[in-house]
């Protein structure tokens, strides 16, 4: 058997149920050969990837980031089921030809772009590369994602089986000094700004607003006469009106996220009211204007959200910094 295959068999050998690091021999051990089969500085002096995620601060608890000064609260170890690339040239490991051995003994991982991380996007393709930290850790040094970075990526996308003491975020924030400032512009370009726009993407109001005209002046007419047919009931004004204030108001009941005819039922005035105009049954001015403000109070209660996301980020930020330990390397 080769060497490179009989570090494949042992890296099979040491994974249980998935997860291929499950304790701290085998992190030590992978870690430390991840680099050496694929090294994260290149021939030509680019950085090649970074080790983010969970992986990433995994080093960073257990190793010291140079430059930064560090608690040693000496938290206990978290199993990985995997290695994060983060700052990688390509997404394909097909197109990085020096990351051939890695993947051959370790297989295809998670692999992000220069422009993104799990958590964060838009990113300059130049800023993780400019900003990345280095870990001296197990006799080696390591490269991760700027430690600001790395707790903003954990903290909007924590693991789901975290420490006893505290997710992975909040574990980094307890182990060094973070600046709240640098956090802040992060969240706020890099999260805030990508999650507005895809924000009025997906709830666009012309869209919105043009697609809950149609729904209410033609296709809840239709489902009413279709109604009014089968029950031998005559359609007329005050039948529309009832017809369609109750099935709304039943589908609200239900859940008012759901989408009955082309509009999500929240967005309906209280009371839809018909009328007649030039022949024909269409919403009221009125029930216009509610649905009007509806659909904006949609978007802003969505924008809102980010903005009370960024206040909690920074309550948390305060409470975690107040209780840091003091014992110091």
């Amino acid at each position: 058997m080769s060497k490179i295959d009989e570090l494949k068999e042992y890296h099979t050998r040491t994974s249980k149920n998935g997860i291929i690091m499950p304790d701290i021999e085998s992190f030590d051990t992978k870690t430390k050969l991840a680099i050496k089969l694929w090294p994260q500085i290149n021939g030509d002096g680019r950085i090649d990837y970074l080790l983010g995620k969970g992986l990433g601060v995994e080093l960073a608890l257990r190793g010291k980031v140079k430059g930064r000064k560090k608690y040693n609260n000496n938290f206990p170890y978290r199993s990985h089921s995997d290695f994060e690339i983060y700052n990688a040239p390509y997404t394909s490991y097909d197109s990085i030809p020096e990351s051939k051995a890695f993947t051959y003994v370790f297989g295809g991982q998670e692999i992000y772009p220069k422009s993104a991380t799990k958590g964060l996007h838009e990113l300059p393709p130049s800023l993780m590369d400019s900003t990345y930290e280095e870990v001296e850790y197990n006799g080696e040094t390591f490269l991760i994602p700027e430690l600001e970075i790395l707790f903003l990526d954990k903290y909007l996308k924590q693991e789901s089986t975290p420490r006893s003491e505290g997710c992975d975020a909040i574990l980094l924030l307890k182990e060094y000094d973070l600046s709240l400032e640098k956090i802040l512009n992060y969240f706020d370009e890099y999260y805030i700004n990508p999650e507005s726009k895809k924000i009025q993407e997906i709830y666009n109001f012309d869209k919105m607003y043009n697609q809950s005209l149609i729904s209410l002046n033609k296709r809840m007419i239709n489902s009413c006469k279709d109604y009014c047919e089968e029950e031998g009931i005559e359609f007329n004004l005050e039948t529309l009106n009832k017809y369609v204030n109750k099935k709304i108001s039943s589908f609200k009941k239900i859940s008012p996220s759901i989408n009955v005819d082309g509009i999500i039922v929240s967005l309906c005035p209280d009371n839809i009211e018909y009328v007649l105009e030039d022949g024909k049954f269409v919403i009221s001015k009125n029930t216009e204007e509610v649905l009007k403000e509806n659909i904006k109070d949609m978007v802003d209660s969505k924008i809102q959200k980010l903005q009370d996301e960024r206040e909690e980020l920074i309550e948390v930020y305060n409470r975690v910094n107040k209780t840091k330990k003091t014992r110091v390397q």
